[in-house]
């Protein structure tokens, strides 16, 4: 008959013969000392046994002797009772060491998901933001069409706007009144006069050119840069209006006292005139064509640029020319296709160069000859010498 029962501080179980009943010895799991439950045996008096009853336990179990503490008989000899645990049960070091590690596995898990989801959002978001502040490439191509027939609106400054004194704007209201300037080109004619209050500005195609619109809003970059720039570069542009214009009439007010003064054409017509008829990007950039550089003329209310060029023009190159402040200039290339092609005709109110008043206005040809260093035409070749129209 074996005794079973368990280890009070593990709770292993035990099972051993009844003849080790009421005796000493060690936990085979945890090494804990302990008593083995005393039975009483069937025919035998539950008194203390005798020892000449005693017979020695058998010392051999399953695997060896069991634990280093043997038990101790009747007699005082020493008696290693036979602890057969009913299954094989891991050591206490072992299953603190499981333990340890579902600890640390159940810690991970609680701790390591949410740092883990926040490491990605990080990422997330720091990629999301490196694409952000990555410069956009503004390259590309933008359509084009002629618009030969088209009559662009005339644009006007008001005298007010100008660093002149009342009595001075309004001698030169009448002196473009009486004698309207004209500066001309074989690529544009530039015509200024009054009208009210206000200075008006209307520009033309040369013969053998016409107007060719490019549409910058075919391209999201460019209008995020546009978007971007705007307040700066109309600024820059609104300073160098005021500054052209107040000098075009301060020149007109000392002709008509009678002094010998020649006209800077290309500056008036590109700084005052097309500066009027211009926004802040049309401001900004430039167009190639067959050898040729031609400034924005017209800006419409839809954004699209006007640009004087020769009828034959298929496509050209679009590209920011030099600021004086060098920040503000368009770093982009842009390849302009005509995707529609009007044929030009006569258009009415053109100006006539014959037109010109006689206060010393000069054409193009005549600021080339009279020495004011500037070709009203502003069409140079690429390498920088003047076409001789």
């Amino acid at each position: 008959m074996a005794i079973e029962f368990h280890c009070p501080y593990c709770t292993a179980t035990i099972r051993v013969s009844d003849g080790h009943s009421g005796k000493r010895g060690t936990c085979p799991k945890c090494a804990t000392k302990l008593i083995v439950p005393a039975v009483a045996r069937p025919g035998i008096d539950s008194a203390a046994p005798r020892t000449a009853d005693v017979k020695p336990p058998d010392t051999t179990a399953v695997g060896g002797p069991v634990g280093d503490m043997p038990a101790v008989g009747v007699s005082g000899e020493a008696v290693p009772p036979a602890f057969l645990p009913a299954e094989a049960t891991p050591s206490i070091a072992r299953t603190l060491k499981r333990q340890r590690r579902r600890n640390r596995s159940q810690k991970l898990f609680t701790v390591g998901i949410p740092v883990l989801f926040l490491l990605l959002f990080v990422g997330s978001l720091a990629a999301v933001m490196m694409t952000m502040n990555k410069p956009k490439v503004l390259a590309g191509t933008l359509p084009a069409t002629g618009r030969g027939d088209e009559k662009l609106p005339p644009a006007r400054i008001t005298a007010s706007i100008l660093d002149l004194t009342p009595d001075e704007a309004q001698s030169v209201l009448s002196d473009f009144e009486a004698d309207p300037a004209a500066f001309l080109s074989s690529q544009m004619q530039c015509r200024i006069t009054r009208d009210g209050d206000s200075l008006s500005v209307t520009v033309s195609p040369g013969n053998g050119f016409q107007w060719f619109a490019v549409d910058p809003s075919a391209n999201r970059d460019l209008l995020e840069w546009i978007r971007e720039h705007r307040a700066a570069l109309e600024k820059h542009r609104a300073q160098e209006l005021e500054a052209a214009g107040t000098a075009l009439c301060h020149d007109r007010l000392k002709q008509a006292s009678g002094e010998r003064v020649v006209l800077d054409a290309a500056r008036y017509r590109d700084e005052f005139g097309l500066n009027a008829h211009c926004d802040a990007f049309g401001y900004a950039i430039e167009a190639f064509a067959e050898n040729r550089v031609a400034r924005c003329a017209h800006e419409d209310e839809q954004g699209r640029l006007y640009f004087a060029l020769p009828e034959s023009t298929v496509s050209f190159t679009l590209a920011g020319r030099a600021l004086s402040d060098e920040s503000l200039r368009f770093p982009g290339t842009y390849t302009v296709n005509v995707t529609g092609h009007v044929q030009p005709v006569d258009m009415e109110g053109s100006v006539d160069p014959s037109a010109a008043g006689s206060g010393d206005t000069t054409s193009g040809d005549d600021a080339k000859q009279t020495g004011s260093g500037a070709n009203s035409d502003d069409m140079t070749n690429r390498d920088g010498t003047m076409n001789q129209e």
